[in-house]
């Protein structure tokens, strides 16, 4: 049962009568004795899950990564895009973060897979494509992602913040000529050098790029960009460069709305502050990080807001001496087929479910609901399964599933909403 002290911080939040009883049953149920918990059924109930209600016309979604990356936030948002199908509100799928993070998805309708290290996974659903202000980009890169989604028949409607860091050869010669790679197991891919010129005021933003006078490196971006915008026209697409936040509020004002997907990269513990330095990334890895290099507010009227944390069966991390690794096993042990990184193709040190971990990326990092991946190559059983799923029915069909979910709930703190059962597919547990 809740407490008085849980009590207590629920009515903080005045929530009307209407939903009392609703939110304590929730407590009662699923946490009791948590007061966090508690507290996340309040605003769950203030803020439906994604798929739980009809189809409210403003919508924003984070999806962050709750270990060490390469959780398939890619797979995630793809399913979190697909929940907005049919609705009379567009969908603006938004990309942060920098090329050292792959996110792998999979065309329905073509069966193409992709590795997108620089346009969000909406690119596979003709939405609004936003590369945001607190991004990097590599031209070649995004360049050879547009060409790859171009020859499968797909427009692209993209818009490039102009705020944007570009990054450059040097920036990657910087990374690559140095020992940052053996010190912290880094991609290597110049996103740390090119924060780095950012913070010291002398970067390449893209709004650079239309100068004149560029140093070499500068218009060699200049004339790929340039490539991009031909490339994009010649496919029946827009490229645009507008503030990422003027951009979204055009949209919901002239369209009634929108539905914002921001698909946020690398993972919780991978933070910079996060307490793993210096085996980490050069930034911070949770929604308000995301929401602050996309430059969305949170509390602007949104109809729902929801944060999911991508969250594997069993966390991983990047080869090398990447940092710790609680309860590290081999794939062999665990009878899986092994895995390489999306970005550098190297075989990934893999380990046992971390509790603590997991929970520290919900509580701090304010995630609302789990959606756990790769549970087909742990219970092959479900593999291929998707639509939706009450939870009472995943206990008749799939007692084993049921039951792992239902220790993540307790270890993390938070429901499990989405269950990923391939590479394209997952089930949507309702209540």
């Amino acid at each position: 049962m809740t407490t008085s002290n849980d009590t207590t911080t629920l009515r903080a939040f005045q929530i009307p009568d209407t939903l009392w009883a609703r939110i304590t049953s929730a407590a009662n149920t699923n946490y009791s004795g948590n007061r966090s918990a508690a507290v996340r059924a309040a605003l769950e109930a203030v803020h439906p899950p994604v798929g739980s209600v009809g189809s409210p016309a403003e919508t924003l979604d984070v999806v962050v990564g709750t270990q060490y990356g390469s959780e398939g936030k890619g797979h995630v948002t793809d399913q979190v895009i697909r929940l907005y199908a049919g609705a009379p509100a567009p969908v603006l799928s938004v990309r942060v973060g920098g090329p050292n993070a792959g996110h792998c998805v999979l065309d329905p309708e073509t069966g193409h897979k992709y590795a997108f290290r620089s346009l969000p996974v909406g690119a596979i659903h003709n939405t609004h494509l936003l590369v945001a202000a607190g991004s990097e980009l590599d031209m070649a890169v995004l360049l050879a992602e547009i060409e790859e989604v171009s020859e499968q028949g797909r427009p692209v409607t993209l818009n490039i913040d102009p705020q944007v860091t570009v990054l450059t050869r040097d920036h990657i010669r910087q990374e690559q000529d140095s020992d940052l790679n053996a010190r912290t197991g880094s991609t290597a891919k110049g996103i740390g050098a090119a924060r780095a010129d950012r913070v010291w005021r002398r970067a390449p933003i893209v709004a650079d790029l239309y100068g004149e006078g560029l140093a070499p490196e500068v218009a060699e971006a200049a004339a790929l960009l340039d490539k991009i915008r031909s490339r994009v026209a010649i496919g029946g697409g827009v490229l645009t460069h507008q503030d990422t936040a003027e951009y979204i509020e055009n949209i919901r004002h002239t369209r009634g709305g929108a539905h914002v997907v921001i698909e946020g990269t690398q993972g919780y513990g991978l933070g910079l502050h996060a307490g793993l330095y210096p085996q980490c990334t050069s930034n911070d890895a949770r929604a308000i990080d995301f929401l602050a290099m996309a430059g969305v507010n949170p509390w602007d009227g949104w109809d729902r807001f929801q944060v999911t944390g991508a969250t594997r069966t069993n966390p991983i991390r990047v080869a090398g001496n990447s940092g710790p690794l609680k309860g590290e096993t081999t794939w062999e042990d665990l009878g899986q087929q092994s895995e390489r990184t999306t970005v550098t193709q190297k075989t990934r040190r893999v380990g046992e479910w971390d509790a603590e971990l997991v929970s520290n990326a919900v509580r701090h990092g304010g995630v609302h609901a789990i959606a756990l991946t790769m549970v087909d190559k742990v219970f092959p059983e479900i593999a291929g399964q998707a639509g939706t799923l009450p939870m009472s029915e995943l206990a008749r069909t799939y007692p084993e599933v049921h039951d792992f979910v239902r220790q993540v709930e307790k270890d993390a703190g938070a429901r499990v909403a989405m269950i990923c059962t391939g590479e394209a597919t997952a089930l949507e547990v309702t209540r």
